[in-house]
């Protein structure tokens, strides 16, 4: 085999090099290009869905189901029906012009009620009942907060709402499309401001078309309650399927939610949770893509972080055939008018006289 002179191999050398620099000099500019693009692209919106997401995915913990994680866009109120997300944070939603209420810190226990803009007398009846302590005017032992959103096509309701929250100082106002789909929103927006602002020691999340027996909750969770952490309790709805029709206003897609059932969760006429579940559902609810099931989704953040179900019979689903001894067992009574809020009422003050000495309930069931 003849020998390549020095020469020879200098200039098979430098074209080799030269070669090389153009190929990295190539993919370089590749890479640029394709970055720029990424960074220029906008996410696809989605429409016809309330709170529609794009996911990607998310792990808990080691050996946990995988989370899908929504990413909140700064966005206007009107795109807050199409949103596209990977990481939300509900203390976006509180660019609002009225004040949010004041809370006592450390609070015995927090009412948050849901509440559409239009439920005004639904809102006034609670308040002329059991969002106050009628025995004893001065008692501070819960506070009842009304969680409301936005309107798009009605500024006067809109007005009215604002001149409705300083009057009364109990209207937390988000800046979401009050819509049945923007529940779940509603409801992470009213946890995340009471875990900042209030850190209770217990939050009951109902409803406005609900009765609260307030002053015996408030009783109960002071003196025989037994689970003071860990406490996630109300009537459980288990096997629940989940509604993949998307013209249903519960429709939740495989992409949010893949499983074909709900985990076991506790309806939204009523839940209580302990302050250490309040703060671990916060932390969590950032990471978990929301759905247009608001009661279903807090038992998936629940499940995420390891805290069960306690089963109460004491959060009634009905308003039929209570009689007056029923006041010292019910705490949550659902489809309530706001005539009969009074009725609720009267009847829990009146239990504690007329039930021949029986005494209020002191467990969960």
């Amino acid at each position: 085999m003849s020998c390549l002179s020095w020469k020879a191999m200098q200039v098979i050398f430098l074209k080799v090099l030269s070669s090389s620099a153009a190929i990295v000099a190539t993919f370089m500019t590749l890479s640029t290009l394709l970055m720029m693009n990424l960074l220029n692209s906008k996410p696809h919106h989605l429409n016809n869905h309330d709170n529609t997401e794009r996911s990607s995915r998310y792990s808990l913990s080691p050996g946990r189901q995988i989370m899908t994680v929504p990413h909140l866009e700064k966005s206007t109120l009107s795109d807050f029906d199409s949103l596209t997300r990977t990481v939300w944070n509900p203390r976006d939603y509180r660019d609002v012009n009225v004040p949010s209420p004041a809370c006592m810190l450390n609070l015995p226990l927090l009412i948050l009620v849901t509440s559409s803009p239009e439920h005004y007398d639904r809102r006034k009846a609670i308040r002329e009942t059991w969002a106050r302590d009628w025995l004893d005017p001065q008692n501070t032992e819960w506070r009842t907060i009304f969680l409301i959103g936005q309107t798009l096509n009605n500024p006067s309701l809109n007005k009215s709402l604002e001149r409705e929250s300083v009057v009364h100082g109990d209207i937390l106002m988000g800046n979401y499309l009050d819509t049945y789909r923007n529940l779940t929103l509603k409801v992470q927006h009213g946890m995340s401001w009471a875990q900042e602002t209030c850190q209770p020691q217990y939050l009951l999340k109902t409803d406005d078309d609900c009765f609260v027996n307030s002053r015996m909750f408030t009783n109960f969770l002071k003196t025989s309650n037994k689970q003071q952490t860990k406490l996630y309790a109300g009537f459980p709805i288990s096997n629940l399927e989940v509604v993949r029709d998307p013209k249903s206003r519960w429709y939740v897609s495989r992409e949010t939610y893949r499983p074909s059932q709900f985990v076991p969760y506790a309806s939204g006429t009523g839940y209580v949770l302990s302050k250490d579940v309040l703060q671990a559902m916060v932390s969590t609810a950032r990471y978990v893509q929301p759905f247009a099931a608001e009661d279903a989704y807090t038992g998936l953040l629940a499940s995420y972080t390891d805290i069960p179900l306690l089963d109460s019979a004491r959060f009634a689903l009905n308003n039929v055939n209570w009689r007056l001894c029923n006041y010292l067992f019910l705490l949550v009574v659902h489809d309530v008018t706001p005539d009969q809020q009074v009725v609720g009422l009267r009847n829990s003050i009146e239990s504690h006289t007329r039930c021949n000495g029986q005494a209020e309930a002191t467990d969960w069931n």
